[in-house]
């Protein structure tokens, strides 16, 4: 499949997916007053480093194989790598419970129950829905993983309002309806997979096998998260919970550069991974580039619209809150672009290589400085988010380009033909 047709699908797999977040994080910003909305920022950060439990250890060591297979046999799989997922999900979403701990003392114990509790019930579901849609995209199937998207943003707002009828306070809302609109996507893909999936039985990865590849990649998905919960949480009691609240509702809004990384790493992602596993750097300089391309013009032009004060920006008037601080949605969006443009790929050609440890070894190093960044919060206050991910990004990214250059040392050439005897 032509990428002039599967990059369409991927944007749009990744826009629907994140645009659900998008509508749930909104959402959080207009009913949940700052203190609040600080705690759901505490809560979605322990949501995201968790849910990389599964996706990392068992989903993603299952996509790298699956790329590297035949095109026939690559949705072969899905299922046993569904059933061995889902054994790490569980606890996974059980242990976000935990966040409750780093929550300030001024907010309401309802208010972290509703957050918790259902924030568990979404870590559990998302990694494995995710899976299902990355492995459709593998399978050249793109355009039935936008399906999915589509079907989860289609239901949020109907699990929004059914939340609301029950009567459940409004912390119950934000990771409630994200959960439940998950489920309905993930049963949707399942039976989109079940309809396109090959009648070719792949031989299955043992679980030990995929965690053994998995558990460097898991230190890398979940180093930087950490590092986030740890600099949301300094800020919180450093600066506050209303100013962390701020720098969420500026985070929310910065999103959809994130959003159009996602729709190109979806269809860009298997084809950059062979360029890794094969050390094709022409190939992986080539599909890069056209990568940091449309993220940077693409990035700029959001910037300009969203990242300001201004009377053509519709989130002044949507989302007053990320507008609280001046600059510091412009300070998000600018560091998201630079952050995807410096990247530009490395990561997948890494993975695809076999450098999991390399990679785990970097993460860990610079979620150390998302963290100093949070220490700043006395000072920066809502500024310390931003910041601390902008030193993760200048450490990640330097630590990238030097794995790379010792990855394709002993390929220079495009065919892949080692120069050394």
């Amino acid at each position: 499949m032509s990428l002039r047709r599967t990059i369409p699908a991927g944007v749009i797999d990744s826009a629907a997916s994140a645009l659900a977040t998008f509508v749930i994080g909104l959402y959080a910003v207009r009913t949940l007053e700052p203190a609040a909305l600080g705690a759901y920022a505490l809560v979605f950060s322990a949501y995201v480093t968790l849910m990389e439990v599964a996706a990392r250890l068992v989903f993603l060591p299952a996509e790298i194989a699956a790329s590297k297979r035949p095109p026939p046999e690559r949705l072969g799989g899905l299922g046993d790598s569904l059933r061995q997922g889902a054994i790490v999900a569980v606890p996974a979403g059980i242990l976000t419970g935990a966040a409750a701990l780093a929550i300030p003392s001024t907010v309401s114990g309802e208010v972290v129950a509703g957050l918790t509790v259902s924030a568990m019930a979404a870590t559990m579901l998302s990694p494995v829905q995710n899976h299902i849609r990355k492995m459709l995209h593998i399978g050249s199937r793109s355009w039935s993983a936008a399906l999915i998207s589509l079907v989860q943003l289609a239901t949020m707002p109907m699990a929004i309002f059914g939340l609301a009828w029950t009567g459940l306070p409004d912390a119950w809302h934000p990771f409630g309806a994200l959960a439940a609109a998950t489920l309905v996507s993930g049963c949707a893909g399942a039976l989109l997979w079940h309809r396109h999936r090959s009648p070719i039985r792949v031989t299955p990865i043992p679980l030990v096998s995929l965690m053994r590849s998995g558990r460097w990649l898991v230190l890398a998905g979940t180093a930087p998260g950490l590092g986030g919960f740890g600099a949301a949480s300094l800020v919180a009691h450093l600066a506050g919970a209303p100013a962390l609240g701020y720098a969420e509702a500026a985070r929310v809004l910065a999103r959809p550069v994130a959003v159009l990384s996602q729709g190109l790493v979806a269809v860009l992602g298997p084809d950059l991974m062979r360029a890794g596993d094969s050390r094709d750097r022409s190939s992986g300089r080539r599909i890069s580039r056209q990568y940091a391309v449309l993220v940077a013009g693409l990035g700029s032009v959001y910037l300009l619209l969203a990242g300001f004060e201004w009377p053509l920006n519709p989130f002044a008037l949507l989302v007053p809150q990320a507008y609280v601080v001046p600059g510091l949605t412009a300070a998000f969006i600018g560091v998201y672009v630079v952050d995807r443009v410096a990247g530009a790929g490395a990561g997948l050609q890494l993975l695809g290589a076999g450098r999991e440890r390399a990679v785990a070894i970097g993460e860990t190093v610079a979620s150390v400085g998302r963290v100093l960044g949070g220490t700043t919060a006395p000072f920066t206050a809502a500024f310390a988010v931003p910041l601390g991910y902008l030193i993760m990004s200048m450490i990640r990214r330097t630590w990238a380009r030097v794995l790379m250059r010792r990855l394709y040392a002993d390929r220079p050439d495009s065919a892949g033909h080692s120069r050394r005897p």
